[in-house]
């Protein structure tokens, strides 16, 4: 397999979430008689998250939104921004000063690109950090010259 470091796997046992695992062990079929069939056995190491995939779903904000996370952990939204302007997050800041087509604001990985542009220097955090969708309901409106967010909440649970 050439599939290196974590990779998304679902399974039929939790339809509703998906989790990122990496395999650690070479799979070496051990093939039977004729060749017929092979069998052999992986350790794969997971992340402990199990993200829900209706957190990967695009929500538009039109000025304000109300979103509701329905776990118990902060998550890591990912934004998606036309125009610049205030993204504001229950209270929290988050300034776009340069944009000129689609920004994305990757909170869980802290970076913000224009396509393969760096635009970490075009943003002014609310007490330098990035922001977080709280368990329970979040309040998210944006202001300026901002024509478009939509937000993926990105939920996820243990």
């Amino acid at each position: 397999m050439s599939l290196t470091g974590y990779q998304r796997i679902e399974s039929s046992e939790e339809p509703d979430v998906f989790r990122m695992g990496q395999i650690k062990t070479e799979i070496t079929p051990d093939m039977g008689q004729f060749n017929f069939r092979g069998q052999f056995a992986i350790e794969i190491d997971f992340e402990p998250q199990k993200w829900l995939k209706i957190g990967e779903n695009s929500i538009t904000v039109n000025g304000s939104e109300e979103l509701v996370n329905p776990t118990a952990f902060n998550a890591n939204p990912t934004f998606y921004v036309q125009g610049t302007g205030t993204i504001t997050v229950n209270g929290n800041n988050t300034v776009l000063s340069h944009n000129t087509g689609t920004t994305v604001i990757d909170c869980g990985a802290q970076n913000v690109y224009e396509g393969t542009i760096n635009r970490n220097s075009d943003i002014t955090l609310t007490d330098n950090a990035f922001p977080v969708l709280i368990p329970g309901t979040n309040t998210i409106s944006y202001s300026g010259a901002i024509t478009s967010l939509v937000v993926v909440p990105n939920w996820w649970k243990l």
